[in-house]
């Protein structure tokens, strides 16, 4: 009688034990978005999302909020979760991406990375602080019963590029007679700069790599580059540079569009984007043009009151689509004032007036 009692003390001792430990660690399980940050451009931002924990997990489910100056394109496991199975679902336009890692096994207890997210910074995205919420967290055991797990949210930090090479323009022509398509741009000054690598595809979001044009380092003179894509079949291509510096970091060129045709008359095509603005980093505006035979032609900008403010084109231009791009600024090359723009084009008795418009 005096031992069944006292294996009853034990036993209900050990469970009293047992569960206030539990209760104990479970209260330190946490969830915890580590604060990252990037530059205007970047792509491979990895931010990791980190588990301390003392229970064994089978199963997580969560949403992440996060701000849609950036974005959020892919999650990969861990280490940790490397025997887990992960889907996401993604909403760029919202901003959010639902998560959902499942396995067999079982997260052992421990502290460190189960998942690595990837966010990439567009050109355009405003410089600032941007918060990552953890938000509709459910975990559970191998038991499938529920994990306490405390949520600590984090940060993503957008900051400015030091952009290594000041690009004063990119443009795009097609030559029929050879049927290939010419890039040329120029760079204001260059520093550490590696080189180009030229990207072309027929989707803007699917550019591969076509070509390199080594760079001239650090230099304060402007310079001068081209490169021929041949054997080009008729089709809409997009062409895009991809400055990299000596140190391996890298940003992209606004991308300019080409439909390579035969047109049957003289096109002048509304500028891309329209409005601009000439803060951002995608400060530079398209404007596309086709020629039904080579010919000499004129393209100008002028301001409201009728005054040349800058000649973006003058010379004789194959038969074919085209393109130039426009950065804003004037023959001194001073960044002009926000407002009404227009650009005329002039070619063998053709005159075509369209009109832009320039924000702060």
């Amino acid at each position: 009688m005096r031992y069944a009692m006292k294996r009853k003390i034990v036993f209900y001792t050990f469970v009293c034990l047992y569960l206030l430990c539990s209760l104990g660690f479970s209260q330190n399980d946490s969830l915890i978005i580590v604060s990252k940050s990037g530059l205007l451009g970047s792509t491979q931002n990895l931010v990791p999302l980190n588990l301390k924990n003392s229970q064994l997990i089978q199963g997580l489910e969560l949403t992440l909020d996060y701000n849609t100056e950036i974005e959020c394109f892919d999650v990969q496991t861990t280490d940790r979760t490397s025997a887990f199975t992960c889907d996401f679902d993604k909403n760029l336009i919202t901003g959010h991406i639902k998560i959902v890692l499942y396995s067999g096994s079982t997260i052992t207890a421990g502290s460190g990375p189960i998942l690595n997210i990837t966010f990439r910074v567009p050109l355009t995205a405003t410089p600032g602080t941007y918060p990552l919420n953890l938000v509709d967290v459910i975990a559970v055991d191998s038991w499938v019963q529920p994990v306490q797990l405390t949520t600590v949210n984090g940060n993503f930090v957008v900051e400015d590029a030091v952009i290594p090479v000041e690009l004063a323009s990119f443009s795009a022509s097609y030559q029929p007679s050879e049927k290939q398509v010419i890039l040329e741009w120029r760079t204001h000054s260059e520093n550490n700069n590696y080189g180009f690598e030229i990207q072309r595809g027929t989707q803007a979001d699917q550019l591969k790599r076509i070509g390199f044009a080594p760079g001239h380092g650090t230099i304060s003179q402007p310079r001068d580059y081209s490169f021929i894509d041949a054997k080009i079949s008729a089709n809409q291509y997009f062409y895009r540079l991809k400055q990299i510096d000596t140190d391996g970091s890298f940003v992209f060129s606004d991308i300019v569009e080409i439909h390579i045709s035969n047109p049957a008359e003289y096109q002048l095509s509304q500028n891309y984007p329209n409005p601009f603005t000439l803060k951002s980093q995608t400060k530079n505006t398209i404007i596309g043009f086709g020629m039904p035979e080579e010919q000499f032609v004129e393209i100008k900008i002028y301001n409201l009151l009728g005054r040349e403010v800058k000649t973006l084109v003058s010379a004789v231009k194959s038969r074919g689509a085209h393109a130039i791009q426009w950065d804003g600024r004037d023959y001194l090359g001073s960044p002009v004032s926000s407002g009404v723009y227009y650009y005329q084009m002039k070619s063998a008795g053709f005159t075509k007036l369209r009109k832009m418009l320039i924000l702060e």
